[in-house]
């Protein structure tokens, strides 16, 4: 497999674990309008934008963002920056600002154990959202 189809595989398990994770019962809130989104329906919305592979895969960078404010508003990036200080701490949107330049070509054994992380995270979510 090419590093590119790599990447995709992950970026497509990555986006369904971020969308899992912010939601309860399929329900999530996008992270910076607050509207409430079935997961499947929302998107894998990222503070620096995926063209940084130093940030692209990190969960704080990452949260379920609903269509509108992800295309249309192209982000809402201040809207973002305010909710993931708020979320995850002060200072968290300067780091990830500070680490999105760093240089980072991901290994394809490091992009193949991340797949297989987050089917195994997302398989974990699954399981509890299925009544027994």
């Amino acid at each position: 497999m090419t590093d590119k189809k790599l990447i995709k595989e992950l970026d497509q398990i990555f986006s369904k674990y971020i969308r899992l994770r912010d939601s309860v019962n399929d329900i999530g809130f996008c992270i910076t309008c607050g509207k409430p989104v079935i997961w499947k329906h929302a998107d894998c919305g990222h503070y620096i934008k995926r063209q940084y592979m130093a940030t692209r895969f990190d969960e704080q960078n990452c949260n379920l963002q609903c269509k509108r404010c992800n295309y249309c508003e192209q982000g809402a990036d201040e809207k973002y920056k305010i909710a993931i200080d708020k979320k995850y701490g002060k200072g968290t949107s300067e780091r990830l600002e500070m680490r999105k330049h760093n240089t980072t070509r991901l290994p394809d054994f490091y992009i193949k154990s991340e797949i297989e992380r987050y089917k195994e995270k997302v398989k974990i979510i699954e399981k509890n959202l299925i009544p027994a």
